[in-house]
């Protein structure tokens, strides 16, 4: 991303509110090279900043920005280590989402159908 000319702040040097902003921005940025993003609501928008700037956008991806159908979809609920999985092969009671991000992450098909549209 950083060669598309986007520019990532360091997380310290930011206050709530813009880690917020600057987090959309990241998102946004992302799916316009086909990088896409799921299981975040359990995440506050500093810690899921977080995440990208330390992990995910420092992650080696080979993705075709000009070929809307090609993509990489990272999972952050699944990128726990075996040392988080507590509960083993027991499922944990269902608690509501503390975070309700999901639903406005930008997607694939919203991608496609932005392209077919014009």
């Amino acid at each position: 991303m950083r060669l598309r000319g986007f520019d990532v702040a360091a997380p310290s040097t930011l206050d709530d509110a813009t880690v917020s902003q600057k987090l959309w921005e990241i998102v946004e940025a992302m799916s316009e090279i086909g990088l896409y993003l799921y299981g975040t609501d359990h995440s506050n928008d500093r810690e899921l900043y977080e995440s990208l700037v330390s992990e995910i956008l420092l992650e080696g991806t080979l993705l075709d920005p000009d070929d809307p159908y090609t993509g990489k979809f990272c999972d952050l609920i699944g990128r726990g280590s075996e040392e988080q999985s507590e509960f083993g092969d027991r499922l944990p009671a269902h608690e509501p989402r503390p975070f309700n991000r999901g639903r406005f992450l930008p997607t694939m098909e919203r991608r496609l159908a932005r392209l077919a549209n014009g």
